[in-house]
């Protein structure tokens, strides 16, 4: 069984241009699942990039309520998966 890697964003463009090509790289080594709220981009990421995707929706601004459904929605997610290892792209912490 590989190991098992999630990259995390809150924008979908950020996994797509930012880390565009090291999602495929580590694919050939690792089981990889990029996490973003759904749109063009994270499908991008998808076919590109040949890594599979899980939907759940984060907004750039603080909106408490919607950070609690969201942060709770991750919790059970990787709960699920179990990974390895996981990194996280957003800038969220310093405004809390």
């Amino acid at each position: 069984m590989k190991t098992k890697i999630i990259r995390t964003s809150t924008v979908a463009m950020s996994l797509n241009l930012l880390l565009k090509g090291q999602l495929s790289f580590l694919s050939n080594h690792y089981d990889v699942i990029a996490v973003s709220g759904y749109d063009n981009d994270l499908e991008e990421v998808k076919n590109r990039e040949k890594v599979a995707i899980q939907n759940i929706k984060m907004e750039r601004k603080i909106t408490p309520f919607q950070d609690l459904i969201s942060l709770y929605k991750l919790y059970k997610f990787f709960k699920r998966e179990k990974p390895n290892n996981s990194s996280f792209h957003y800038s969220k912490r310093q405004g809390y």
